[in-house]
């Protein structure tokens, strides 16, 4: 088993803000990048004491739903509102795939593993100093639908008490405070039980472009609730290089954060990578979906703080090629940047918004909303890997 030296693991991993000095000391612990025994950093999130733990290591079941179709709402929105396919709803409810054909308030069937996520119909009347940005702001809504599809509002100025109509995200329930200050790991050095390794073959690697590669040996994503849950493991197959990232920037997330909830991987490959619907990409074992983190509570709203805090940890292992979501997500992401306080210089090389032509790691794909997409640079053994 080859193992990384101390020097050589610090320059692999560039400090990005406080994901590199704490988990950088786990990972010096106990971690092996050859076979890429996960050490410290595994254990640590492996195996937290029982009660900290999850109590199935099943993914989490699928349940029936109904969603009331809104005005202007695509079929595609909806797929990745529940994180399926288009494909199904169609066949959930006999419609036909190429053209489907549905309308405002009917009901479509929908099987997911996620929460209800029917929004809420809402009359607000207009204050002082509003305009339809800032509403569409307060609610997590796209303007456009708000202004237009939902309102027919011309260029007219909005008046104060004016009554529109909004179809509002479900309100957050108040933070839980049961992760107490910080999220409790389980991890104690001088615990020697903590001292067991996970490990992943080195051998698997990725072969061509996101949209036309596959797989060489193809690992699986190892089971870890403490850290995320596997939607379907039949379908989260990936390279080594790209797991061993994923795994790196996720326990960042964990450390430096104190979000305790659960955090969905939906799909990466199959096993030999190649075609893989209803996903263009996902070909060759570099591309990951993630579902953005949801605040606690009885209905599912975004975590937009945890979601910059994922992102800022991805980042930091330096092996992000690419982070897909959608632009109107983008603004949101920003402002909890900005809340956080991430610098200029931060936002500028991450976040493509606010300015469109600006090169940056997240940049906007249509329809990824609920959802980011995480695209994972070629590891330096795969010769045959292609950035794209």
């Amino acid at each position: 088993m080859a193992v990384v030296s101390d020097s050589s693991l610090r320059n692999s991993m560039p400090l990005f803000g406080r994901a590199g000095a704490g988990v950088a000391a786990l990972l010096l612990a106990g971690v092996s990048f050859g076979a890429t025994s996960f050490g410290a950093v595994h254990s640590a999130y492996a195996a937290p004491p029982a009660g900290n733990m999850v109590a199935s290591t099943k993914p989490p079941a699928a349940q029936w739903i109904q969603h009331e179709v809104l005005p202007g709402e695509r079929l595609a929105e909806i797929a990745d509102r529940y994180a399926v396919s288009t494909a199904s709803i169609a066949r959930w409810n006999k419609l036909d795939a190429e053209h489907p054909h549905y309308r405002s308030g009917q009901k479509l069937r929908v099987q997911t593993q996620l929460p209800e996520r029917q929004r809420q119909k809402v009359h607000y009347a207009v204050r002082e100093g509003d305009s339809w940005a800032r509403i569409a702001e307060r609610f997590h809504v796209p303007q456009h639908d708000l202004q237009h599809v939902w309102n027919h509002a011309d260029g007219s100025p909005l008046r104060v008490g004016q009554e529109i109509l909004v179809w509002s995200e479900p309100t957050p329930a108040p933070a839980s405070n049961d992760a107490g200050d910080g999220y409790d790991d389980g991890y104690d050095e001088n615990n020697d039980d903590d001292a067991r390794s996970g490990t992943l073959p080195e051998a698997a690697q990725s072969v061509g472009g996101p949209a036309h590669g596959h797989l060489v040996g193809g690992v699986q994503i190892p089971r870890n609730d403490a850290l995320y849950t596997l939607r379907d493991p039949e379908r989260a197959y990936g390279s080594s290089h790209a797991i061993a990232a994923l795994q790196r920037g996720i326990a960042a997330f964990r450390h430096d954060s104190s979000f305790s909830r659960e955090l969905l991987i939906e799909d990466m490959s199959v096993r030999r990578g190649g075609r893989f619907g209803p996903h263009h990409s996902h070909r060759s074992g570099r591309d990951v979906d993630i579902a953005l983190p949801l605040q606690s509570g009885a209905v599912a709203y975004i975590d937009w703080a945890a979601t910059w805090q994922l992102i800022h940890a991805l980042v930091g292992t330096g092996e992000i090629r690419y982070i897909f979501l959608s632009r109107q997500r983008q603004q949101l992401l920003y402002k909890a940047a900005k809340q956080a306080g991430a610098s200029e210089a931060e936002l500028d090389s991450v976040l493509q918004y606010p300015r469109r032509a600006r090169l940056a790691i997240v940049r906007h794909a249509h329809g990824h909303t609920q959802h980011m997409h995480v695209r994972f640079r070629c590891g330096p053994q795969e010769s045959s890997c292609e950035e794209i």
